[in-house]
């Protein structure tokens, strides 16, 4: 009897186990996973003088964020807080600024240099 129980606990235990790992979301993907939020962040973006490329474009493929400049494929970019994403490859950080709580541009650093991008409105 006391073998019985004891099984039957231990098979509990390891059911309960499985049963979580297998239900758990990817907490990256709870955040990252809204397109219609990152759709905000779309668009081409014109850069500073001085800057080594005209201009940056920022697209939504799928639940991604991706950036590419002309003549370079596009990658992805994480997003590591509000407003905040980092390119993984070159280490870029971009920081979008907002005016009224609209994208209007964002703030590059990579290799310690520092490029503006300013988003460009598009007419309809």
């Amino acid at each position: 009897m006391k073998k019985t129980i004891l099984f039957a606990l231990i098979f509990v235990f390891f059911a309960s186990i499985t049963h979580a790992k297998t239900t758990q979301i990817p907490f990256y993907k709870v955040i990252l996973g809204d397109s219609v939020k990152l759709k905000e962040y779309a668009g081409t973006y014109k850069l500073s003088e001085g800057a080594p490329i005209e201009s940056l474009k920022f697209t939504v493929v799928g639940d991604d964020l991706k950036v590419e400049a002309e003549g370079y494929p596009a990658t992805t970019v994480i997003n590591v807080e509000t407003d905040t994403f980092e390119e993984p490859n070159y280490k870029a950080i971009f920081v979008f600024t907002r005016i009224n709580g609209v994208i209007t541009g964002f703030k590059q650093s990579v290799r310690g240099m520092e490029m503006v991008g300013t988003k460009v409105i598009e007419k309809k």
